[in-house]
């Protein structure tokens, strides 16, 4: 009896399982697919309803587990003025963008972003998130940012491919030679580079070495969404644990917003690792066999 009512449960969890792929899928589909009737906004997903076409922003939608946000292109490039990634390192992505006097460390935090404007700031830290995107020099995606009003702080928001069917975001006007992010955790092909003492010297090693793993060169889960994709260009990370310092050459895509990143700096389980110092690079020079 025991054996009977666990296979039965095995066969709901599976059937469950499917219904969810299926879902997940049809809902791919509708949201991927140009034709489509459906606008940008918050659909119902699996159990949800029609609450779910009320939430009018994406934070709203994105707290409620059975809706999806569906994203959208903004009606002209006024909307968005700001490129983040033409800001300076401490205001480039999304969740930077925080309320006048807050540090970087408060910026992760819950009420880092504020309603209404504070002190000298004519623009609430809210209108900032609203108007702002990021979008490489030479990337074909943009992230427009959004506002999440239960941690009353500004995200980035879902990436999707700049086309003529939606209003022009400009890509950043400046190409960078190197884009560091310091405390995190780079997922993709990387090899040892024995040698260098500090971080500019890391990079040198990086740019002259001729001779990388196979792996460099083969399709692998690099992007975000686990698409398989060949990398592009060169990158590096430093790493420090206690005093011994580590230079790794990376293979990264051009565009760090493809990549699927760990940010270490509330990880609790990196820190048994005792690192004092890491950052992953991303470089201006092709990957060529």
């Amino acid at each position: 009896m025991l054996a009977k009512v666990v296979f039965i449960l095995v066969l709901n969890a599976r059937a469950e399982n499917l219904l969810a792929r299926s879902e997940g899928r049809r809902l791919a589909l509708i949201f991927d697919d140009p034709q489509t009737e459906q606008k940008g906004g918050c659909y119902p997903g699996i159990g949800g309803d029609d609450e779910c076409v009320k939430k009018a922003t994406e934070g709203e939608c994105r707290d409620d587990s059975d809706c999806y946000w569906k994203p959208s292109c903004p009606k002209t490039p006024v909307e968005r003025p700001t490129n983040l990634f033409e800001k300076p390192e401490d205001e480039n992505f999304c969740w930077l963008i925080r309320d006048t006097g807050k540090t970087r460390d408060e910026a992760k935090k819950k009420g880092a972003c504020s309603d209404v404007p504070k002190g000298d700031s004519k623009t609430s830290c809210k209108d900032q998130c609203q108007q702002s995107y990021r979008r490489s020099p030479r990337g074909k995606k943009a992230r427009p940012c959004y506002w999440d009003p239960s941690k009353e702080k500004c995200r980035g928001g879902t990436h999707y491919v700049v086309d003529e069917a939606c209003a022009f975001l400009p890509p950043a006007r400046k190409t960078r030679n190197e884009q560091c992010e310091e405390w995190i955790l780079y997922n993709g092909p990387r090899t040892l580079i024995k040698g260098p003492t500090d971080k500019s010297e890391c990079m040198a090693r990086v740019m002259q070495e001729t001779q990388f793993p196979p792996e460099f060169y083969e399709p692998g889960p690099l992007s975000e969404q686990g698409v398989q994709v060949v990398a592009t260009h060169l990158g590096y990370s430093w790493e420090v644990m206690g005093s011994t310092p580590q230079c790794f050459a990376l293979a990264v895509l051009q565009d760090p917003d493809m990549h699927h990143l760990h940010d270490l700096a509330d990880s609790s389980w990196a820190q048994g690792w005792m690192y004092t110092e890491r950052t992953a690079c991303w470089l201006n020079v092709p990957l060529s066999p």
